[in-house]
């Protein structure tokens, strides 16, 4: 039989990423696809905003809340304090946040690893990291 990939062309580039994930025995079972672009409903059927936002809500949570702390590194402080939101209201006249940056790579990756403590609690422990 031949395994079919479907490609979801509105996917980003970590599309890639999750498939090999899905395509391994060992972690196909615990890896989670997170959509950036995802609606999330609220209790009542309404939408209240884009996946994004509630990702770096939950990091600003726990970093608050002394859940996660950080390296003191420049890197990843430059890369925080290049997150932009700007707050919009559409033509219906609901507000809207909007989260952006040109050196927001290494927070992507933070608001993942929060997301990830949503789902198990996991003790993470860095050591070294190789420059």
């Amino acid at each position: 039989m031949t395994k079919i990939k479907v490609l979801n062309l509105y996917a980003g580039i970590g599309i890639g990423v999750f498939d090999m994930l899905m395509d391994d025995d060992q972690t196909k079972r615990k890896t989670i696809g997170i959509n950036n672009s995802k609606r999330v409903i609220d209790k009542d059927g309404k939408e209240k905003g884009i996946l994004k936002t509630d990702l770096y809500f939950h990091l600003r949570t726990l970093l608050e809340q002394g859940k996660i702390h950080l390296l003191k590194d420049d890197s990843i402080f430059q890369s925080l304090k290049s997150v932009q939101y700007e707050y919009t209201i559409d033509n219906k006249g609901n507000p809207h946040i909007k989260i952006h940056g040109n050196y927001t790579h290494i927070a992507e990756g933070l608001i993942r690893l929060a997301q990830a403590t949503k789902y198990k609690p996991l003790n993470l422990s860095i050591y070294t990291i190789k420059i």
